[in-house]
């Protein structure tokens, strides 16, 4: 949430925050996977999510991680429904917020 809050300023995040909803991150679950629509935006606090994108004869290659103060989902700020990145998957189990955006961007 501190990336969150920086982004947006302490009203919006408090306001944000609000609707958060406290998830256990069990490590192996995939969060998102390529060109399917992200339900659920995911803030880990205590869980490190990998980021792998497609590389080259299909193996995946690490592009990126995302633990305390980041977020998965953004490709619905950048106003895409679908990961930009292949897959995002628990490695480490732990626990954060989750919060499921009620507008899609197809529906806008």
């Amino acid at each position: 949430m501190r990336l969150v809050r920086s982004l947006l300023g302490s009203k919006s995040a408090a306001a944000l925050q609000a609707h958060l909803e406290y998830t256990h991150f069990h490590a192996g679950n995939v969060l998102e996977a390529a060109d399917r629509p992200i339900a659920w935006m995911f803030f880990p606090d205590t869980a490190l999510v990998s980021l792998t994108a497609s590389g080259f004869a299909g193996r995946g290659v690490g592009v990126g991680l995302v633990g305390y103060g980041g977020l998965t989902g953004v490709a619905l700020i950048l106003g895409s429904e679908c990961s930009t990145y292949a897959r995002a998957t628990v490695e480490v189990a732990g626990s954060g917020g989750s919060w499921r955006p009620r507008i899609s961007p197809s529906s806008q």
